[in-house]
């Protein structure tokens, strides 16, 4: 029964107030939004907070949250691929809809100084100056019609 229930906790959204910052010297990093593709609100922006050293990805989306430049995020744990990944920020979530012929997918796009990320937010170390990217971006997946 124990092990049922951490398996099913580790498939909960992350809420962001559960990211707790490491100890030591800060450093200061920029976050770059970019939602110019929601459909809805558009809009980008750019947040710079100061982190402790090596912070991943939650600590530094806390620390925008805190300071007040974005509203909240989230994120959920992937067990196949043992990483969080970011599904939502200031309440533009990754969704996927699947109408009879089409699949539509919301995601973010994660890039580190203007690469993409090869990992989830919790593989990130954050460096003095490094640039933190979130994309919000759709993609269209054609499905064959029966």
């Amino acid at each position: 029964m124990r092990t049922h229930l951490i398996a099913l906790l580790l498939l909960l959204p992350v809420p962001a107030a559960l990211a707790l910052p490491p100890g030591g010297p800060t450093v200061h990093v920029t976050l770059e939004i970019d939602a110019t593709a929601y459909p809805l609100i558009p809009e980008a922006k750019t947040c710079a907070v100061d982190v402790p050293a090596g912070s991943d990805g939650k600590v530094i989306l806390t620390a925008a949250t805190a300071s007040g430049c974005i509203a909240g995020w989230s994120a959920t744990y992937s067990p196949t691929v043992g990483a969080f990944y970011l599904d939502g920020v200031d309440g533009r979530r990754a969704v996927c809809d699947t109408p009879v012929w089409l699949v539509h997918c919301t995601f973010w796009f994660l890039s580190v100084n203007g690469v993409g990320s090869a990992t989830g937010i919790d593989g990130w170390s954050a460096a003095d100056g490094d640039v933190y990217g979130f994309t919000y971006d759709r993609e269209f997946a054609g499905l064959p019609i029966p």
